[in-house]
């Protein structure tokens, strides 16, 4: 990294930066409530393969002890850059600029962004 004089404060343990504002597209999903991107079981894409021990997501999860006790129906899924992830009812669904998309539980959501209509900025 290229040091940078102009802009920054410079502390007793070096230069100090913030971490630029970023404006990103979030929906809150709960049952019932469709988000983009977000699928029920149901929904899930078929298996590819139908074989035993078949690593896809539908199949994982239909072998699992979960799905027996019916706590697969409770939340949805979301495809992301790290394969398909739980979401929750309350969990955020955030979109960056380029499209993807990450999953945040309400609280961690609520440390790390604010409304843009609250901060007072327009887009």
């Amino acid at each position: 990294m290229v040091a940078k004089e102009s802009g920054a404060a410079r502390g007793d343990d070096g230069m100090k930066f913030r971490k630029r504002p970023l404006v990103v597209a979030a929906e809150q999903w709960f049952p019932g409530a469709p988000v983009d991107g977000v699928v029920l079981y149901d929904d899930l894409p078929p298996c590819p393969k139908t074989i035993r021990g078949c690593p896809c997501v539908r199949c994982v999860l239909h072998s699992s002890e979960a799905f027996s006790k019916g706590e697969i129906l409770a939340h949805a899924w979301v495809h992301t850059l790290e394969g398909w992830l739980k979401v929750y009812p309350g969990d955020w669904i955030v979109r960056s600029a380029d499209g993807e998309r990450r999953v945040l539980c309400d609280d961690v959501f609520d440390e790390m962004y604010e409304s843009v209509e609250l901060a007072g900025a327009t887009t």
